[in-house]
């Protein structure tokens, strides 16, 4: 039995997506609004009410839920939602209370949006705000949906009525928006400022600056996981292409409507696809060996060019290609990794402007690490997937001698051999982090405390070009190792992993950012780490760091520090973090990640000017900080070790994970008690020599599982 996608079933879907959509669109939402509905003509007004008040529903509570959560925490909300605006509206609203919601709820053209954000701003009480909005939007949109029926009774044309009247609605808005402004600010002009005061910034040194990040870390943890899925170049390949096979079929309506206006601008032979089931499961199944061959096996750095020369073999051998999954593609790529990613994150998360997409794109195109910012890698396994699923939708597969799949399974053997090559080729030139288990076991204390600092992302090189004064003092009067190399992957929470517990990735268990069991509440590391050790033997391990590292080795070890801050503040909220942490506790093991110099990397590249004066303003902090344990008389019989978890490539977007140069020597000196003076050792020494290293100093066992040696 055939199976046919509803056109009722298929344009109520795209209703509900776009209507969620409007709530993140300006003032062109008021015209999307009215004309998605109008023009669904074989949509039943029933179905349109019930779906588009369902669709408005959702985006408003997403919209009211984050600002009621954020707005009086994290400050970019703030500046996100034009903060003077909102103040004025937040008074206004204040002042006219529900019926002003009611209004903006239920008319047509009344700004919809901004009163989410103003009823989150002002906590206004979820339970008046849901059957207030439940009411509005059914109000709201009835009246739009009776308004596009008797439009449709007077049997015109749609294109040129949408035409008009798009531009006619637009208008609307701009003057309804600009009227409202008026009145919110002649009215607002009435009242001293002190009636609705803008929130002030904290003092960096103030408890309440802390303690409002530490209110926001919850959300935070969730939010780190949910970019960890998109972050991570494997999971955002099964993800993203998901989301192009249903934009692929979703977008079939809008292409029937477009080609029925302008056959000659888009031809049906372009974009046509058969929705039966008979063949598209079948097309699925044969598709998604070829897909796992690309989730397990990586293409890196050089050996990307096997994935670009299939891509040639495919469309020789098949004479194919889909040319509205490959503008789909590019499209969603590249908005996302270049102006969400690259503007839009990174604006909110550390404040670069949000023009940065106008230089960042060269760095993606660059990019080599094992993110989701490695196109050269992902764009030919998304391009010969969807080429090959549309290919079989189109010609399905009736039989198992047909020529078609002859030539699938050829290709999947070709690409086969390709991903064992590229891995063979590519790990003969990584190191085994092979070893028998630590032997070299103390059994009497050397120093009461450890500090470590780990600067992360840090390339050796560069650390030696900037000018770091107080670096080079604990250099010349300390001990340092010159070839000292991270693990692989070079990813942060990885090599976290292997530095605390001395043991490989196979064994501690974790193998990129992405720590999937800690969505069920498990820490990553199955083995045991320095911190189990510590405990064990009456002492205290902490880690200040940012939240991802909780994935690893959970709430009880690390004190998160929100990663939502200026790049300019988040390493001296994390120093002030660390010397709360030692008023309150005093550990005897203290790490601090500090951050500010990997986003720089991340942001600007590690090639860049900005990236060597951020080492150098790193410097300076670990001075300041130094500087207070002294004061604090925390120096006494201690050990200040400095280090890198990885480097960054010397191209793309700080890229680290795929040992690209840059990547591999991380910088690492140790400095106080015990520690000999002006040393420089230069034989090959892994970062998961630290384990050991700490266990020695504190005269306890290693972790079980370390393999490391004694530094």
């Amino acid at each position: 039995m055939a199976f046919e996608l509803d056109p009722i079933l298929l344009s109520v879907i795209i209703v509900f997506l776009i209507l969620i959509s409007i709530e993140a669109v300006p003032i062109a939402a008021l015209a999307l609004e009215f004309f998605i509905i109008v023009l669904l003509t074989s949509v039943p007004p029933i179905y349109t009410i019930i779906i588009g008040t369902i669709g408005l529903l959702i985006g408003s509570m997403i919209s009211y839920s984050y600002t009621y959560l954020l707005s009086d925490k994290v400050p970019w909300i703030r500046n996100f939602l034009q903060k003077k605006k909102i103040e004025r509206l937040i008074y206004f609203f204040n002042k006219r209370g529900d019926p002003l919601l009611i209004a903006t709820r239920c008319i047509p053209f009344l700004p919809f949006r901004p009163m989410n954000f103003v009823c989150g701003a002002t906590k206004y009480p979820w339970k008046k705000y849901f059957p207030i909005t439940v009411f509005g939007a059914l109000v709201r949109v009835s009246i739009i949906v009776a308004i596009g029926q008797e439009i449709l009774k007077l049997r015109v044309s749609l294109l040129p009525l949408f035409i008009g009247l798009f531009i006619i609605i637009i208008f609307i808005g701009i003057v309804v928006d600009r009227i409202l402004s008026r009145i919110i600010a002649a009215e607002s002009l009435e009242i001293k400022s002190q009636d609705y005061p803008s929130v002030q910034p904290t003092s960096v040194d103030s408890p309440a600056f802390l303690e409002k990040k530490y209110e926001s870390k919850r959300i935070e943890i969730y939010a780190a996981r949910v970019w960890n899925l998109l972050n991570e170049g494997k999971s955002f390949f099964l993800i993203f292409t998901i989301f192009i096979v249903a934009l692929r079929i979703l977008i079939i309506p809008f292409l029937v409507f477009v080609s029925s206006y302008f056959p000659f601008a888009l031809n049906q032979s372009l974009w046509s696809i058969e929705l039966d089931f008979n063949t598209f499961i079948p097309s699925i199944l044969f598709v998604i060996p070829l897909i796992i061959v690309f989730v397990i096996f990586d293409f890196p750095l050089q050996y990307r060019a096997f994935l670009w020369i299939l891509l040639g073999i495919f469309i020789l051998l098949f004479q194919y290609i889909d040319l509205i999954s490959l503008i789909l593609i590019l499209t969603f790529y590249f908005f996302f990794t270049v102006f969400l990613w690259g503007s839009v994150y990174y604006h909110f998360r550390v404040g670069t402007p949000l023009t940065n997409f106008t230089r960042f794109w060269k760095l993606v195109l660059t990019n080599s690490d094992s993110t989701s910012g490695n196109s050269l890698e992902l764009l030919p396994k998304f391009l010969i997937s969807l080429f090959l699923l549309t290919l079989f939708l189109r010609n399905p597969i009736t039989n198992l001698t047909h020529n078609p799949f002859i030539l699938y399974l050829i290709f999947l053997l070709v690409a086969i051999v390709m991903g064992i090559s590229s891995h063979v080729l590519y790990f003969r030139t990584i190191p085994k982090e092979m070893g028998a288990h630590t032997t070299n076991v103390n059994n009497e204390r050397l120093v009461d405390r450890i500090y470590v600092i780990v600067i992360d992302g840090c390339r050796k090189d560069r650390l030696e070009e900037a000018n770091t004064p107080k670096i080079d003092h604990l250099r010349n009067e300390g001990t340092e190792y010159s070839n000292m190399r991270t693990t692989y992957p070079a990813r942060t929470v990885v090599c976290f992993s292997s530095m605390f517990t001395g043991a490989s990735k196979e064994k501690h268990g974790v193998t990129s950012n992405l720590v999937l069991k800690s969505f069920f509440g498990k820490k990553g590391v199955k083995v045991e780490s320095i911190f189990d050790v510590l405990e064990k033997n009456g002492m205290k391990g902490r880690i200040v760091a940012i939240v991802h590292l909780i994935d690893a080795f959970g709430e009880k070890i690390v004190q998160p520090v929100s990663a939502v801050c200026p790049n300019e503040l988040i390493d001296g909220i994390i120093f002030k973090t660390a010397e709360s942490i030692i008023e309150k506790e005093d550990p005897e093991l203290l790490i601090i990640q500090l951050i500010s110099t990997d986003q720089t990397g991340h942001v600007f590249g590690s090639s860049s000017p900005k990236y060597l004066q951020k080492i150098e303003e790193t410097d300076i902090k670990i001075s300041e900080f130094l500087d207070w344990l002294n004061e604090k008389d925390k120096l006494k019989n201690s050990v200040i070790i400095i280090m890198a978890d990885h480097g960054q490539s010397h191209k793309g977007i700080g890229a680290h994970g795929h040992w690209d140069k840059g990547e591999r020597e991380v910088p690492f000196l140790l400095w106080g008690h015990t520690i000999k003076k002006g040393v420089k050792i230069d034989k090959e020494v892994r970062i998961l020599d630290l384990a050991p290293t700490l266990s020695y100093l504190f005269g306890i066992p290693p972790p079980k599982e370390s393999i490391g040696i004694v530094l």
